[in-house]
């Protein structure tokens, strides 16, 4: 079982992140995140809730007007968008997505995203 020790941001917290199964309160991982100084003190605050070999999981919620610029990746991904809304921009258009929404991405697709209200993504990738 692999656990993650506590950090600067979440002192006195160990968690496991790679079991058997591991099981995520979404919407208790979103309210600890908002409740953390990064969130008060940053355009965003997140936290991996599952990593494996080759295979990552993270929670991330933004404020409003945060902005992803120039991303692209070097594995196939997926973004879910778990509470408020994106503008979701490719080389070739401009999307809107609400939660519960999602877009799944092959390597090297370069996008932008640009948070139209405070919002929670989950980001998954197999790199």
């Amino acid at each position: 079982m692999k656990s993650n020790r506590a950090t600067y941001n979440r002192p006195g917290e160990d968690r496991v992140i790679d079991a058997p199964y591991v099981i995520t309160d979404i919407n208790g991982r979103i309210s600890q995140l908002k409740d953390e100084e990064a969130w008060k003190n940053n355009d965003r605050n997140g936290i991996t809730l599952f990593k494996t070999a080759g295979y990552t999981v993270v929670l991330t919620c933004f404020h409003k007007g945060t902005m992803l610029k120039h991303n692209d990746m070097d594995a196939i991904a997926t973004i879910q968008v778990v509470a408020g809304s994106i503008r979701f921009r490719s080389e070739t258009e401009t999307v809107s997505i609400q939660a519960p929404g999602m877009v799944n991405l092959h390597p090297g697709i370069q996008h932008e995203m640009e948070m139209v209200t405070d919002t929670a993504l989950i980001f998954i990738s197999n790199q």
